[in-house]
């Protein structure tokens, strides 16, 4: 009787120590490449409504913007209760890219990978956390894309309405 007690505690505990967690790749790209050629179609207006949360398909309650040359090490930080999974797909984010986490009751459930981020993302939110801007579910409402034009060039940036 011993013996079949202690073969299940060991079958649960490697089932649960090997149980791997899932986390979603979010694709962005697409759907925020349209709204920038909607706005480059659009001489008339210099901005545009972005509903984030409508091209995100989970449940999250933060987002937190990973910016170039942050590694997995640096992640560790933020205490995420699944931080075993930030080296699935953070080695290192390379310099002209940015990574998405979506975090939900403090653990990781999502990722969008942007590689040579289309927009600024340095005003998607007022919120900084260990010297990350991090933005709350609730604020999705109020993200607009700004149309600017510097030396000539026309660029495109998160502005936070708030």
């Amino acid at each position: 009787m011993k013996k079949n007690a202690y073969i299940l505690l060991i079958a649960f505990t490697l089932f649960f120590a090997c149980k791997q967690v899932k986390v979603q790749n979010v694709d962005l790209k697409k759907p925020i490449d349209a709204q920038i050629l909607t706005m480059r179609n659009n001489n008339k207006s210099d901005s545009l409504k972005l509903d984030l949360c409508s091209f995100i398909p989970l449940k999250w309650d933060s987002l937190v913007v990973v910016t170039g040359y942050t590694t997995s090490k640096t992640l560790k930080a933020f205490n995420f209760e699944n931080q075993n999974v930030v080296g699935q797909f953070i080695d290192m984010v390379p310099e002209n890219s940015i990574i998405l986490l979506y975090i939900k009751s403090n653990n990781i459930v999502g990722y969008s990978d942007l590689p040579s981020p289309l927009l600024d993302f340095g005003r998607i939110s007022y919120h900084r956390k260990l010297g990350f801007t991090i933005m709350h579910e609730n604020e999705c409402d109020n993200l607009l894309i700004r149309k600017y034009i510097k030396n000539g060039k026309t660029y495109f940036k998160f502005d936070n309405q708030l």
